[in-house]
């Protein structure tokens, strides 16, 4: 077995180390995680590559201004801080963070702004809300796993409600 292989690890196939390399050149300057959850991973990866695509118009002085500050959920939706960039990236950043109110943080299907408790609010299907309070409530909030992800494509796929699978 080869070196590289063997050091390795299962946190280098996260959903969010694959945008990083894909995107490296947009995140040369600032962050390395995310403070969002994988059901957003389509809405994120489209918004970089839109950036990317600005991005490689940029000239020198312009890449070296281009920094990503903070990507985060707030008020039940998604936060992209950056510096740098243009009018179209500011369009761009502005579509997806609308899009993100319409998008479950957990599942990747469709959402609204659910209430979890006093002080915090997040954008979530049926199913989301059902896995995020059940969490929430014990004790044990987590990222969305990738079996909650799968569970959802394939609800989607076979175009099941999620209102069905939780009665």
């Amino acid at each position: 077995m080869s070196k590289n292989i063997e050091s390795t690890k299962m946190e280098d196939f996260s959903w969010q180390n694959i945008l990083i390399k894909k995107y490296n050149n947009l995140f040369r300057n600032g962050i390395n995680f995310f403070e969002i959850d994988e059901g957003w991973s389509s809405l994120l990866d489209d918004l970089l590559y839109k950036i990317q695509e600005e991005y490689n118009n940029f000239t020198e002085e312009e890449k070296e201004i281009w920094s990503i500050q903070q990507i985060k959920e707030k008020f039940g939706g998604l936060r992209f801080y950056y510096t740098g960039g243009n009018d179209n990236i500011h369009n761009f950043v502005k579509e997806a963070e609308l899009k993100s109110f319409k998008i479950c943080e957990l599942t990747g299907l469709p959402g609204k702004l659910v209430k979890i408790n006093s002080f915090w609010i997040k954008t979530l299907s049926p199913l989301g809300e059902k896995v995020y309070k059940d969490k929430f409530f014990l004790g044990k909030l987590l990222s969305a796993s990738s079996p909650l992800i799968a569970l959802s494509k394939k609800l989607t796929e076979a175009e099941i409600e999620p209102n069905e699978i939780l009665k």
